[in-house]
């Protein structure tokens, strides 16, 4: 399973920074290790790499995903990549 990062993510659980996140939209989830947290651009909450924008739009073309849920994931134990 490949792994598949976040750079930046607003993402915190119990007021700390989480370090997975669980990611859905457009139908996909996936779970993304958090290794960044720097600036976003304003209406944005996560940004993600292009390994990982491939597995929600597979030709690019989207750009920008809307609707996108992201649950930060308590603990170190998670293994990132595409879930079910």
């Amino acid at each position: 399973m490949p792994v598949l990062l976040c750079p930046c993510c607003r993402s915190r659980q119990n007021g700390a920074r989480a370090k997975y996140a669980l990611v859905e939209a457009v139908g996909k989830k996936v779970i993304i290790k958090i290794n960044d947290v720097g600036p976003l651009t304003p209406g944005r909450n996560i940004d993600l790499n292009g390994r990982t924008m491939r597995h929600f739009d597979p030709s690019l073309q989207l750009g920008v995903i809307y609707g996108v849920r992201v649950r930060p994931l308590s603990g170190d134990y998670w293994i990132a990549g595409p879930v079910g």
